[in-house]
């Protein structure tokens, strides 16, 4: 009989443990004090700190394939392809680039400056304010060269280049500063849809000058 009565019992109470499940785990809404009590006042708890945990981008460097100086001095001279960038209030000079294919939408225009205490810190010369050496993008060439229509950026001649046919320019990508170590990268832009993009170097202010040889080595461009 005591047996049974034991038997019994504890069939009560697991019913009565059973019956009081869903109090025991019901959610309890948390009050603006016991939120703010949180170690994170955010309610994401941290999501704004993702960025910060996320591996940097990395970017596939591509040299100039041409360069070519433009002299507003001497509007019909023709410098042709050579590796002298130079920059000034009558020099610009127009680089073409190869287009990396490699999955990604955005592009950006980097400057690279020889080491300050180095050897080839002498392979730059800059004078007056260098800091803001302005990128345009080339849309097509001048009317004056009188191409074939449908030529486009991509397939203007280097070697035949003068101030008086300096090619027609776009929009403003980015500026980048010839002082900055160890770079200076304009901002983002969608990358072309053709496989080269075509610059123009400007330097917008009174006395600025920049020159140096692209070489392989820094100071460079890409």
């Amino acid at each position: 009989m005591l047996y049974v009565s034991c038997i019994l019992m504890v069939g009560y109470l697991s019913i009565l443990n059973l019956s009081l499940l869903p109090f025991t785990f019901s959610p309890k809404a948390m009050t603006d004090a016991e939120l703010a009590a949180m170690p994170y006042l955010d309610q994401r708890l941290g999501l704004d700190r993702v960025a910060e945990s996320m591996p940097p981008t990395r970017w596939l460097y591509q040299g100039p394939e041409n360069i070519a100086r433009l002299n507003q001095a001497i509007k019909n001279g023709v410098y042709g392809v050579a590796p002298h960038v130079h920059i000034s209030e009558n020099d610009t000079t127009i680089i073409r680039f190869r287009v990396p294919r490699t999955g990604t939408a955005t592009c950006a225009i980097s400057w690279r400056g020889p080491p300050k205490y180095g050897i080839r810190q002498k392979d730059l010369h800059i004078e007056g304010d260098v800091s803001q050496i302005e990128v345009w993008s080339i849309i097509g060439p001048n009317p004056a060269a009188r191409l074939p229509p449908g030529t486009r950026a991509a397939d203007l001649d280097f070697d035949t280049l003068s101030w008086n046919t300096r090619p027609v320019s776009g929009e403003l990508l980015g500026v980048v500063d010839f002082t900055a170590w160890p770079n200076s990268t304009t901002e983002e832009f969608a990358c072309p849809q053709e496989d080269t993009l075509t610059v123009e170097m400007r330097c917008p202010k009174a006395g600025c000058l920049a020159r140096y040889m692209h070489v392989g080595f820094l100071p460079k461009m890409g």
